[in-house]
């Protein structure tokens, strides 16, 4: 018998007791699908509330992650007043561009709209 694992909903616990996988990895799916989306908001807060003690090196490092999770769109980002002193920062500049690149221009982070997750502005 498989243990239930923290942070497993009882859905996906039954399912691995049972040994029933795709069950299990839908479970688990929905669970991590909602808890990405407000990892991501999370990090999004975190780099705002840095940006706005003027902490530009720790804002950045938390666009970094908000980056790498490829939730996320970027015009959100640009636009945040959060942000207006760090807008001619190098590192800044790169991620927001980078952030635009990888796809994020202009689309809401959908995981994150699904999961009914809302802005902070």
């Amino acid at each position: 018998m498989i243990a239930p694992r923290p942070g497993n909903t009882p859905a996906c616990d039954r399912a691995l007791a049972a040994r029933d996988w795709s069950a299990a990895l839908a479970a688990a799916t929905v669970v991590n699908d909602a808890i990405e989306a407000q990892h991501v908001e999370t990090l999004y807060t975190l780099a705002r509330c840095h940006a706005l003690l003027g902490h530009a090196d720790d804002a950045v490092a938390y666009l970094e992650r908000v980056h790498q999770a490829e939730l996320f769109d970027v015009s959100r980002v640009r636009n945040d007043e959060a942000f207006a002193a760090l807008r001619a920062n190098e590192r800044f500049t790169a991620i927001t561009q980078a952030i635009w690149l990888k796809g994020g221009f202009g689309m809401p982070h959908t995981r994150a709209m699904a999961a009914g997750s809302s802005s902070f502005d």
